[in-house]
């Protein structure tokens, strides 16, 4: 899957947690109009509703009509073009959006047996990071392999 997906529950987290603005509210509202750029697992972890760019940028104006427009685009283009500069520097080809059991790696390399996280300024929160460490561990026992991460 070359596609960049972003995470809904995370927006939604983001903007308040609104009971009246989660993510399967959006999606039953407009599903006739989202086809197969919504992705929704179900599980403890890695669990959640995925969204393409352009459907996640519909579903912050639905949550927030107040909110300047999240550079949703902007990030997938740098997270794109990270991977890119990996590919070209390293010779190898990245299975982007790598699903590993409840998770997705933004970008495997099976050859080598490395994973790559691309992380925006979110991952900054202590919380989060929290987070982040337990599913890189996670990730890491499941792949065996090494992981990287990012920043962008």
């Amino acid at each position: 899957m070359n596609k960049c997906f972003v995470s809904l529950t995370d927006l939604h987290v983001k903007f308040g947690g609104e009971n009246r603005k989660k993510p399967s509210l959006f999606i039953r509202r407009f599903s006739e109009f989202l086809g197969d750029e919504i992705i929704v697992k179900v599980g403890r972890h890695g669990g959640g509703t995925w969204a393409s760019p352009r459907l996640a940028e519909y579903y912050t104006r639905w949550v927030n009509e107040d909110c300047e427009e999240l550079r949703i685009r902007s990030f997938c283009q740098k997270e794109s073009a990270a991977l890119s500069t990996i590919e070209q520097l390293l010779s190898v080809k990245l299975d982007r959006q790598f699903l590993v059991g409840t998770y997705r790696v933004d970008g495997y390399d099976e050859i080598n047996n490395v994973a790559y996280e691309i992380d925006e300024n979110y991952h900054k929160k202590t919380q989060q990071r929290i987070k982040d460490k337990d599913r890189e561990r996670e990730i890491k026992k499941a792949l065996n392999c090494s992981f990287v991460r990012i920043k962008v």
